[in-house]
């Protein structure tokens, strides 16, 4: 096979491997190996001195695979916005192998590894927290799948799985380049693996001896299973909610705690500030909580005026033409209780999907403005003012998650903190037209329960609505086609893991580390060539 061919090979093999590993697939040890034709690519370009645009290019088509393969799905919400993502991901997803590469060639294999890992970990971190955030191809995402093998989240995040797959996988790198060259592996290389090997005893002992904290709180999900292309959004609220009503009373019972609807289950909601006095609030107390202790949490549209200068308006803000006023759209979760004097509890939806429901920057760069309708089906806006806890009343504070919120542990894990002893995850996922996007949703959803160790109830609206628990393990999976209610008892714990209170240290650290990684290199290479400089003059 000819070099050219070869340098093809590697990156479409690596590309396959990291989605054949990847959830729902049942392959995840497959990840361990997946970095490893990239690396190998690396060393034959390196080897060949081929231009810095020959190995990008290859690194970027194998990253390309990955992200298409995993996350074809979203192609049935929005083939533009699908387009953008699967372009600009393995942009981002490649700078580390192309610091990697370039710190290679620059004779620096020990420290070359060493910033693969903490700057793969910082960029990870970055896409968490920038308005494009897409953080589903988080490497630690990969081994959701299995509860038993994530047990060390509770510490160091996902991350601390990325961390754990960079360094295997650097190391398996390491292993076929010294058993080609001699035919052996050094004994020193295999108590290195052995050593690898630790997190997942360790994760093993943990999920086998860990029990659920915290008092019982009985929960119902609903799964009303409607067609969110052609019935939800053209018939009234009130008809879908006569629909979940009569379901959801199955549930009701003296000793129900809460029942959850999905995300948007209530398409119109009409104003925030006139939502807890509605005929809608009213109407759910009358016909479904009664004077139940029952608490309903569900999602919903909410739209708020805007009062402010319209000279220089916020992003994502829409106009109404017939009535001349700017308003704000939002993706909502509330919690109300039976009798007509408890309060609303409201919060709107804190990491909204790039091009999806946001245009990042939309404020600064006018155009695109213009041209939001044609890239996602809504345009929500954040809200500064919000109630993240909503207290029941009894000690227990639940957090709704709506929907992309829940692959963000550092947002998860501040709810936590700020004393969430349950989470709820409501999503409205029949856009997707596909299960596999749906189960990867509810996987990423175990992370969040093992980082912070709180039970999860999760409502979806024709996707994957069950129950996780604080051991991350998936209980009563509904995915079938058709209107249900599931009840469990789960436990609202109090305590706080690692992760819950230090958050994302781990990412700090390795940026920290990168930084100054970065700037001693730099410093190294300026002093060099200042050197060779001095060297030449005198030659002369």
């Amino acid at each position: 096979m000819s070099t050219q061919s070869r340098s093809w090979l590697y990156p479409i093999l690596g590309g396959l491997l990291l989605a054949l590993s990847w959830p729902p697939l049942p392959f995840t040890f497959l990840v361990f190996l997946s970095l490893v034709p990239f690396l190998q690519l690396e060393a034959i370009c390196r080897e060949k001195k081929v231009r810095f645009g020959y190995y990008f290019l290859r690194v970027y088509v194998g990253l390309v695979i990955w992200n298409v393969l995993t996350t074809f799905w979203i192609y049935n919400t929005s083939i533009k916005g699908a387009v953008l993502i699967n372009l600009i991901n393995p942009l981002i997803q490649s700078i580390p192998l192309l610091v990697f590469h370039l710190l290679k060639r620059r004779g620096s294999p020990g420290g070359a590894n060493l910033i693969l890992v903490v700057s793969w970990i910082s960029i990870e971190y970055f896409h968490h927290n920038w308005p494009f955030s897409f953080p589903f191809l988080t490497l630690g995402n990969a081994l959701s799948r299995y509860p038993w093998l994530i047990q060390f989240y509770e510490f160091s995040g996902v991350l601390g799985g990325t961390l754990w797959i960079l360094v295997f996988n650097i190391f398996n790198s390491s292993c076929i380049n010294e058993f080609v060259t001699t035919r052996r592996i050094a004994s020193s290389r295999i108590y290195a693996g052995l050593a690898l090997i630790l997190p997942l005893l360790v994760s093993v002992a943990i999920y086998m001896g860990y029990e659920e904290k915290g008092s019982s709180v009985k929960v119902a999900v609903l799964h009303p299973n409607i067609d969110c292309r052609n019935t939800k959004y053209q018939v009234q609220p009130e008809l879908l909610i006569e629909q979940y009503v009569n379901v959801s009373r199955q549930a009701m019972s003296n000793d129900l705690d809460y029942l959850v609807w999905p995300e948007t289950a209530i398409t119109n909601a009409r104003w925030i500030s006139d939502f807890p006095v509605s005929k809608i609030v009213t109407g759910l107390r009358r016909d479904l909580l009664g004077d139940s202790k029952a608490k309903l949490v569900s999602g919903a549209i909410l739209y708020e005026s805007f009062r402010g200068d319209t000279s220089n308006l916020p992003g994502n803000i829409r106009f109404n033409k017939e009535f001349k006023y700017w308003y704000f759209t939002y993706n909502s979760a509330f919690q109300i209780g039976g009798g007509m004097k408890q309060e609303v509890l409201i919060r709107t939806k804190a990491k909204l999907v790039p091009v999806e429901e946001t245009v990042p920057w939309v404020d600064k760069i006018n155009f695109l403005r213009t041209i939001i309708g044609s890239l996602g089906g809504f345009s929500f806006s954040t809200r500064e003012s919000n109630q993240h806890q909503f207290d029941s009343g009894n000690g227990v504070k639940v957090t709704p998650l709506i929907c992309y919120e829940s692959i963000f542990g550092g947002l998860t894990s501040s709810y936590v903190k700020g004393g969430a002893n349950l989470l709820f995850v409501i999503l409205n996922e029949g856009w997707y037209k596909n299960i596999y996007g749906a189960s990867q949703f509810m996987y990423y959803s175990s992370v969040r329960a093992v980082e912070n160790r709180r039970s999860i109830a999760r409502s979806s609206n024709d996707g994957v609505s069950c129950f996780i628990n604080q051991r991350g393990d998936i209980d009563q999976q509904v995915d079938e086609f058709k209107p249900q209610v599931i009840l469990q008892t789960l436990y609202a714990n109090r305590a706080q893991t690692i992760y819950t209170i230090f958050g994302d240290l781990l990412a700090k650290a390795c940026a920290l580390v990168f930084i100054v990684l970065l700037a001693t290199f730099a410093i190294r290479r300026s002093a060099s060539e200042k050197e060779r400089g001095q060297r030449i003059r005198k030659s002369l």
